[in-house]
């Protein structure tokens, strides 16, 4: 795979949006991104159907501490006090976010590499526990046989083998991570399909940014981009939406666009009426302190990162909204 800088794409067209059923709109994520779709789905739990993790843990898991995110939420699970990250979350989301008794209505999809040196496989397993507390266990699928390095894991063999540990960190593991995602979130699918390119477009992500922040203070890219399948552009059926946030060393900076075009949801999107939307997170250095383009899950950018109104969550609902027609 190449590592490219994404072609512009004109968007003059997009004024109107597309036709998005608002039940069909689910969150996965990787690594930083694993822990953003989970802060996502609490801050949105009302409208979101389904998420999917992999290498990622609790909601407030950091507490708003780099030292913890680096110790107990990468590391040493056995520190992660679940109890008291459900008790957070409901004190946080009260007369602020969803009832986070709405997230019974979703399904959950985790996954974590058997070889993974990065995200022990233990912080996962603390966040089904999370999860437990809000839902029934048969609602949450848990993959942890793959012997998959820290890495979003595909059937791609243009990837490197899925022991290895290095960029782009999308691993060749003889296993469809996105299929696997999506097919738990919406069902039985159809098979995946050569995506059409043509159909990737390009989001001014900076004009959503809320009020009072900007690329830098949010550590957001200027742009996002989205795979819209050749049925939703032509406004032919009504789609299923699905955000993707990519992890650490992932940017467009980092990687191009391989995480966008080929972690394998396109595939499934083109055959099932999927728009895939992929935020795009920044480095930025030494304010805020985030050198490696993570999603913010740890409070670089506000004490009150995990909340609705929080700059990174509040940019990727309102690209939603817009994406929605709403």
């Amino acid at each position: 795979v190449l590592f490219q800088l994404p072609l512009i794409v004109c968007l003059f067209w997009l004024s109107s949006g597309f036709n998005v059923d608002p039940s069909l709109v689910s969150v996965s994520g990787f690594s930083s991104g694993g822990f953003m779709a989970v802060q996502f789905h609490i801050a949105f739990s009302q409208s979101i159907k389904g998420v999917g993790v992999i290498a990622g843990g609790p909601y407030w898991c950091a507490e708003g501490e780099i030292s913890i995110a680096l110790t107990s939420c990468i590391k040493y699970a056995e520190l992660i006090n679940v109890d008291l990250l459900v008790r957070e979350t409901v004190a946080l989301v009260s007369n602020k976010e969803d009832d986070p008794l709405t997230l019974g209505n979703a399904t959950v999809y985790l996954f974590s590499g058997e070889l993974d040196t990065v995200v022990n496989t233990g912080v996962v397993k603390k966040l089904a526990t999370y999860y437990s507390y809000f839902m029934l266990l048969d609602q949450i699928t848990q993959v942890y046989n793959i012997s998959a390095e820290h890495s979003f894991p595909t059937n791609n063999a243009s990837f490197a083998e899925c022991n290895h540990l290095g960029y782009p960190f999308i691993n060749y593991c003889s296993y469809d991570g996105a299929g696997a995602i999506l097919q738990n979130i919406y069902g039985k699918l159809n098979p995946p399909v050569t995506p059409n390119y043509q159909n990737v477009i390009q989001l001014d992500q900076a004009s959503f940014i809320p009020k009072g922040w900007n690329t830098t203070s949010s550590s957001l890219y200027h742009y996002a981009y989205a795979y819209v399948p050749t049925n939703c552009a032509s406004n032919k059926t009504s789609c299923a939406l699905h955000i993707a946030f990519h992890g650490c060393l992932q940017t467009i900076l980092n990687i191009g666009d391989v995480y966008y075009k080929y972690t394998g949801y396109n595939n499934w999107a083109e055959s099932n009426n999927i728009i895939i939307l992929y935020p795009q997170a920044n480095a930025t250095q030494p304010t805020p302190d985030n050198p490696d383009g993570c999603w913010d899950w740890w409070g670089y950018t506000t004490s009150m990162y995990v909340v609705r109104d929080a700059p990174q969550l509040a940019t990727v609902q309102t690209m939603v909204k817009y994406l929605m027609r709403d």
